[in-house]
Order: C-alpha cells, then structure tokens, then sequence
C-alpha cells in the first residue's frame, strides 16, 4: 500500500463519525454539559482513525490482528471519562457526560469498522435517550441548581447593576458572596431554573454588562422544587 493512498470510503467513515460526534456534543452543549461540541466529534473521528489504522494500517504483514489496536480505544478513553467524573459536596458529577464520551468513542469505533449503520443509528438513540432524560426530568419536579462566579473588572466597586441582574435569575431573597482576589472582586451565586437551557442565556446576559470581566459556571446539580 502506498503511503499517501486514501481510501474514498475511509473518508466517509471520519466524515460520518465527525458529523454523528457533532451531533451528540451539540446537544450536550445545549445541555451546558462540560464535554460539548469539540470534545465529542474528536474523540469520535479519533476513534474512527484509530480503528482503520487497526483495521487496514498492518495488512501487509503474514500475521496481524486487526482488533489489538482499536481495542485500547476502550482503555484510552476510560481515564478521559474518569478525568470528568468529580464528587462535590457529598454529590456526584460528571457520570452522565464521562459515559455519553465511552459511547461517542464506541460509535467512532463503528464508522471505523464500517459498521456505518450501526453508527448512525446508535448516535441517533443516544440523541433521543438524552432528549427523554431531560424532559422527564421535568415531570419528576426537579430543578437546575447552577452555582455561577462572577468576576467584575479591575478596580470595580460599584456592584448594584451586576448583583440586580444576578437576582433577577437567582430568586428572593438569592443569596450572593463576595470575595476579592488582587484587584478583582468575585461574586458567586446560585442560579434555580426548571429549564437547563437558559443557563447559558443567562450567563451571556450577565457578561455583556460592562462592570463584568467574565461570568462562568462553578458547578450545576438536579435538585428537587
């Protein structure tokens, strides 16, 4: 085999394995999940690269075993699931997002197979299933807990348009701690919604104003109304 062949249809499988991780970390970022867009569709075209150089990369020898290196794929992404997975006040985070990367990772493992139908169909079902999870949700009473920082700009002081904004989404009487850190003061806060999507809205909103340096999330949880 030349070293600069390219397959056709290995392109289509990368190809596929990038829009199907896509996919699922688009509606993981809608999630305002930690692992969202880039993470998912790379680790799903690693996958798939990964299983083709297994797969045709070492036919040229007597004796090969076309699953020795797609199968440390699993080991590989095992410590990227671990590193995600974190315990924070006695609760834990991250399991949801650590799984839906060993699956991406399977799915990538399928396009690089050939099993493109089996990838396809596979990320499709994860889609839904997270689609049903987070509307049952709902129905079960629950709530989004956000915990948000917010750091203003150097040499603010002046905290009564931030703190307003800050407790029109964080409720009455919406609790805020203040820190100062060098030059910088830092508020912190927890945000209650029934709707896991606005979280980034919300956190857009808040930036824009012109005493902030930058607003982000600390943690998130479920929680019961």
């Amino acid at each position: 085999m030349h070293i600069f062949y390219l397959n056709p249809e290995w392109i289509i499988r990368v190809l596929l394995a990038a829009g199907t991780g896509t996919m699922i970390g688009f509606e993981r970022h809608n999630r305002s999940k930690e692992a969202g867009v880039g993470t998912h569709a790379i680790v799903c075209v690693a996958a798939a690269a990964i299983t083709l150089v297994s797969k045709y990369g070492f036919d040229d020898t007597v004796r090969f075993d076309a699953a020795r290196i797609a199968a440390q794929i699993i080991s590989g992404i095992s410590f990227l699931g671990a590193g995600i997975i974190f315990v924070r006040n006695e609760s834990i985070q991250g399991l949801t997002t650590a799984a839906g990367i060993f699956t991406t990772a399977g799915i990538g493992i399928c396009f690089g197979a050939g099993l493109c139908g089996l990838g396809l169909f596979t990320g499709l079902l994860i889609v839904v299933i997270q689609f049903i999870l987070h509307h049952a949700s709902y129905s079960a009473g629950l709530v989004f807990v956000t915990r948000i920082t917010i750091m203003l700009k150097e040499g603010v002081t002046d905290m009564s348009a931030v703190t307003a904004k800050v407790r029109q989404y964080a409720g009455n009487p919406g609790k805020i701690n203040v820190y100062q850190s060098e030059n910088h003061r830092i508020l912190e806060t927890d945000l209650i919604t029934t709707n896991e999507c606005v979280i980034n809205q919300i956190l857009d909103e808040i930036n824009q104003l012109p005493e902030v340096e930058k607003a982000g999330l600390y943690e998130k949880h479920l929680s019961k109304k």
